[in-house]
């Protein structure tokens, strides 16, 4: 599912946030410093409305 898609479904249960954290990637192999490359975490914050 997309970012778009996922925020969809769940804007419909409430208002959406989205909070991201950056991680430097890890692999078992090639542990030296040469691949930097960055994932994100993401939380989806739904605050439910009522009724």
């Amino acid at each position: 599912m997309s970012e778009k898609e996922v925020t969809n479904t769940l804007s419909k249960r409430g208002k959406v946030e989205i909070f991201k954290k950056p991680y430097r990637r890890y692999r078992s192999i090639n542990q030296d410093n040469s691949d930097r490359r960055i994932v994100y975490e993401k939380l989806y914050f739904v605050e439910v409305r009522e009724g």
